[in-house]
């Protein structure tokens, strides 16, 4: 007998959205991630200015501590 395989939603592409596709994907599930943005990266972000000057925003510093969030 076949399962169907259920897809899942993750809503967001920042570091949490990642990590939990990324776990979603690790356990055989299927996923799509949805975010408003043109690209994946939530309230990480580098801001490029017209004259070419970037400008990072969003978190400032960030430990990664666990195997999981330093695949992201």
């Amino acid at each position: 007998m076949m399962v169907k395989a259920e897809r899942i939603a993750v809503i967001g592409s920042g570091m949490a959205g990642l990590a939990c596709a990324r776990r979603l994907t690790d356990a055989g599930c299927m996923q799509i991630v949805f975010d408003k943005g043109r690209w994946f990266d939530g309230q990480l972000a580098t801001w490029r200015a017209p004259d070419g000057r970037k400008f990072d925003h969003g978190a400032q510093c960030i430990t990664a501590t666990s195997l999981l969030f330093q695949h992201c």
